[in-house]
Parts: structure tokens; sequence; C-alpha cells
């Protein structure tokens, strides 16, 4: 174990509890379980050996043991019931089984068996238990700050990285970390940064959707505090620090549309600004190399790699050649095209989900993030609760930058799969609030009339 580290993350644990006064149990835990996924300090119980894919094997994180212990407290106190949407869980549930039924082609069983492990366990803890905790919408607000603090950790986590140019990756995991600093341009360029995690578009993929959902509440006119735009300052930081092209794609496509959503911008004001910013991030020398200068063939390298996940796919089009195992496979699909390129994973989320699970695998995958996408319809559609419209709308466009970002990146990482489950959460939660709040209002308003002895109107329900 990362004796640097742990004592770190330790310390900020006291900090919450002694100067931030989080003392109650759940909210506690809550803080700890949300501010400790982007770190990497997890114990294995198996390990197969170091393994370019979603798992090298079984094991567990201080996030993961913050909130079993959070769904085991929630428990005990009574509550039993679960309100989650089925649907969502069935698409799980679903690429789950493909999962499974890729492992008759998998090389490797035991890591097919580990990545089914490690869906259901991530699913479980931060959707299953998420929404099982939060049970009022001042949890949700707990929530909505606890986020603010990562963010805020995360930049400055790359600002420290510029100031001393030490990797302190290193200290903060007791998994992969970044053995050496990624530059833009040439040999001696600007450092990339990558906070917690081991790699730069790793760090963007979990940021952006974060800056969507802060800056939806924020912009929107909800609960304005200091600290969230703190939160929101240090998450573009860090977007921009990390010089994650696949980030950016996503941030830019979903924050005009944000500023559409909320209402507050007409297309036309949106359109200026935005064509004012891109041109005011390319006149800055860095992120203009990085946009449009030599990317050493980062890009064009990528597109050998699809033609190879096509040839696993054409020849195992239904089940895959079994999850998890995509790194080893590859080998045996190569032909005379692929000669001399380099052999990575395919950096396409959709396609190595199908390569390796099938059109079943895939089927659900996509099932998975529409009805996400669909969830917080209910939240967006309706006026009469600006707090959960504006949480709606962040976090359908934090999952829409997320599919972008999957277009030319991979996104099976333990925190970013965490991560999105974790808000996915978040958005039932919000659809469950809005359903209380609505039975409350039906409740009072037949609760009136009996209080005077009058029969309600279908007039009156229908105004209400």
């Amino acid at each position: 174990m990362n004796l640097g580290g742990l004592l770190f993350i330790i310390s900020l644990y006291f900090f919450a509890f002694a100067w931030g006064r989080i003392r109650d149990a759940k909210h506690f835990l809550l803080f700890t379980g949300i501010v400790s996924v982007p770190f990497e300090f997890t114990y294995s119980f198996y390990t197969w050996q170091p393994h370019n894919g979603w798992t090298s094997g079984i094991e567990i994180s201080l996030s993961e043991i913050s909130f079993l212990l959070l769904a085991l407290i929630t428990f005990f106190k009574g509550n039993r019931s679960v309100h989650v949407s089925r649907r969502i869980v069935w698409a799980v549930v679903l690429f789950v089984v493909a999962s499974g039924l890729s492992g008759i082609n998998s090389e490797v069983r035991k890591l097919t068996a580990c990545q089914m492990l490690l869906v259901a366990k991530l699913f479980g803890l931060y959707y299953f238990g998420f929404v099982y905790c939060l049970e009022s919408r001042k949890d949700i607000q707990a929530v909505l700050k606890y986020l603010c603090v990562s963010m805020v950790l995360q930049g400055a986590f790359c600002l420290m990285l510029y100031l001393t140019g030490l990797n302190f990756n290193r200290v903060l995991n007791t998994g992969p970390s970044v053995r050496s600093l990624v530059t833009v341009g040439d040999e001696g360029g600007i450092v990339r940064a990558f906070g917690s995690f081991p790699q730069p578009n790793s760090l963007a993929a979990y940021l952006v959707p974060l800056i969507l959902l802060q800056g939806a509440i924020y912009l929107g006119g909800i609960e304005r505090s200091r600290f969230r735009l703190l939160g929101i300052v240090g998450g573009l930081f860090g977007l921009i620090a990390s010089f994650s092209r696949a980030g950016w794609l996503g941030f830019v496509v979903c924050f005009p549309a944000l500023l559409i959503g909320l209402g507050r911008f007409r297309f036309l004001k949106v359109l200026f600004l935005t064509v004012c910013v891109i041109a005011g991030v390319l006149a800055v020398a860095p992120l203009r190399e990085r946009i449009l200068g030599d990317d050493h063939n980062s890009a064009a390298s990528r597109v050998p790699l699809m033609h190879l996940a096509m040839n696993m796919v054409r020849q195992h089009w239904a089940i895959g050649v079994g999850a998890n195992t995509y790194a080893m496979a590859k080998y045996r699909y190569l032909d005379d095209s692929l000669d001399g390129v380099w052999l990575d994973q395919v950096h396409n989320t959709y396609l190595l989900v199908l390569a390796e699970t099938g059109v079943l695998g895939l089927g659900a995958f996509l099932l998975f993030l529409t009805f996400f996408f669909k969830e917080v319809g209910p939240c967006i559609k309706q006026h009469g609760d600006p707090f959960i419209r504006y949480l709606g709308l962040g976090l359908r466009l934090g999952l829409v930058a997320s599919m972008f970002h999957m277009l030319v990146d991979m996104f099976h990482s333990r925190a970013l799969l965490s991560s999105m489950f974790l808000l996915c959460g978040l958005a039932t939660a919000a659809r469950r609030n809005l359903e209380a709040q609505s039975w409350t209002e039906t409740e009072e308003l037949h609760s009136e009339p009996e209080a005077t002895g009058k029969k309600p109107s279908n007039a009156a329900i229908g105004t209400r």
C-alpha cells in the first residue's frame, strides 16, 4: 500500500470531520465515497497479471468501502425500499449477461469473469447504493457540494504539477500511476495534467460532466455559492490543463446547449460567444498547437485500430471475442494493411464493447445510455422546481459530453465507470424527489376540501 497516499486521504477525511463539521455518519461516508472516487486507493484480492483492459483482477477501493458502509447504515436505520429505474437495471443486467456469453470465445475466462464482477459491483454500489441513501433534497444538495470538493482537489493537483513539476500521481495511488509526464508538442513542451488519474484523458472525462452539472446549477441562479464557483474554476483549469481533445470536444458541444437550455441566452448570442471563445483558444499558442499542430500521428494512428476492431466484429459479431480480452485477442486479427502499425486498444468505446461482447453487449450498453438520458426527462420538462430542472439538464448534457468522449477514447476504467453510475443514481434520485413532491401536492389538494367538507372539482385538480 502507498503510505504517503493513504496519509493524504486520511488527513482529508479528518479535515472534513473536524473543520468541515461533516459528523453525521451518513454524510461523512457520502463525502469520503465521492471524493475518493478518482483515487486508485485499492486492495487487490486477486490479480491475473498487469493488463490493459477493464480490470486486471478483483479489488476493492476506499470509495467502495465507504459506499458499502453507507448502504449498511441506511439499511439498519430501517429503510428497506429502493426506488430504482427498472429499465436501467435490466440494461446493466443484460450487459453483464452478454459479457458472460462472450466468455465462450474468451482467451482468458478469468479476466472476463473479473470484468463481469467489476460492472456488477460498481453498479450495485454507485447506483443501487446511491439511490438507496439519497432520501431527501438535502442529501442531493450535499452530494453536489462533495462533487465540488472533488473538482477543487483535481484542479489543485493540476496546479501543483505546474508549480513544482513533480509527479504527484505516484503518491496519490496504490494502483496504476503515470510513470512519465506527457508533454504537448516537441520535447520540453507543456506537461499535460492528469490530477489523480493515470491518464490526462481520464481526468478530462471525469471533469466535463461535473462542470456541466455544477454550471447548470450556478448559471441557473440556484444556490450561487462561492465554493461552487471555485469548483467550476478548478474543473475548467483541470480540463484545459489536461490538453484532452476528446474532453474539449464534449465540452464545446454541450456548453452552448447548456446556455440555451437555461433559457437565459438566445441562439445567436450563444453562437457569437462560442465563436469568440474558440478564437481566444486558438490565440493561445499551446492550445493552438494541441488542436492544429503536429500530434506525432496520434489521431491518424487510431484509424488502423478501428480497422482491427472491425476485423474482430466480422468474425465474432454475435458475442464478441471475450469481454476484457481485447488486448490479447487483437494479434489474431491482424492483416496485411495493419503491418507495422502501432497496436493498442481501439480508442472508441462503442467499437471496443462491440468487439468484446458482440451486438448483444453493444445493444445493452446503448440501452443503458438511452435510459440514463431519458431518466432526467421528467425533471427537465417540469417548470415548478428550478433546482430539479437545472439538475436534470446538467446531468443530461454531462452524459452527452461523455458519449462524445467515448467516440474517440476508452471509457472503461474503475473511476470513470463509478462516476457514470453515481451520476445515473443522482438522476434517479432527482426524478424520485420530483415524484415525491407531486404526490405531496396531490395529497394536500385532496386534504384541503376534506377539512371544509367540500369535494374537490376536476378543474381544480387539473389546475394543480
